[in-house]
């Protein structure tokens, strides 16, 4: 018979940390936007549930994108508050998450870590973004397919080229399910050249933009 002999452990590390006294009520938050927002606001709200004062010491986003702001940092007992988190859209699309590390003055183990998840929808997809011809090959059209997701709310105005070396047309493939396409070329092959191509439209009266990037390479 053999026995298997296991390193005894301090009883320090077996015991589990002892719970906090701030309960959060919101541990994550998920939320939806476009990219027609400039930011995103989500709060976490939180209570003191013990018999002594708290204070908050410190709350770390690991994003310049995230700004956290307390409403109050200390908390007798009994009494709530609320953690601000702005979020800044910039050019980000898609489904975005951040963690949030909350450090309180009775936390003995690691700091309270909360999720802010969002999903930004995109108001013009184009693919594809970058479209590119080489150099000395025949000038031929290439298309770049646009949809809108929200077709009663959007509408195309124009198209144009930042650059005279490239030609540019809009297309309406199903106008009804918000379905464009533009036709890109560039009048020559010969060198190398690049231009961005403005798609202006309109969100809901707002007038916006985006890019298409060509080049000959």
């Amino acid at each position: 018979m053999c026995s298997l002999l296991l390193p005894l452990l301090p009883l320090a590390l077996l015991a589990p940390f002892p719970a906090l006294a701030l309960d959060w009520r919101e541990e994550k938050v998920s939320l939806s936007s476009t990219t027609a927002e400039e930011e995103v606001c989500a709060q976490f709200r939180y209570t003191n549930s013990s018999a002594k004062p708290v204070r908050i010491t410190e709350v770390k986003t690991g994003c310049d994108c995230a700004t956290p702001k307390v409403s109050q940092e200390l908390l007798l007992p009994g009494e709530s508050g609320e953690l601000t988190v702005l979020f800044r859209i910039g050019g980000r699309t898609g489904l975005q998450e951040r963690h949030i590390e909350v450090s309180s003055s009775d936390q003995e183990g690691p700091p309270k870590r909360l999720t802010l998840s969002i999903d930004i929808l995109e108001l013009l997809e184009l693919r594809p973004r970058l479209v590119f011809w080489k150099k000395g090959l025949p000038a031929e059209d290439k298309l770049v397919r646009l949809r809108l997701p929200f077709p009663s709310d959007t509408r195309i105005l124009s198209v144009e080229a930042d650059s005279s070396e490239f030609a540019c047309k809009l297309q309406a493939e199903d106008s009804a399910k918000g379905l464009h396409q533009v036709s890109l070329r560039p009048f020559s092959t010969d060198k190398s050249t690049q231009a961005q191509v403005l798609v202006h439209y309109e969100f809901k009266g707002r007038a916006l933009s985006t890019r298409i990037f060509a080049a000959v390479r």
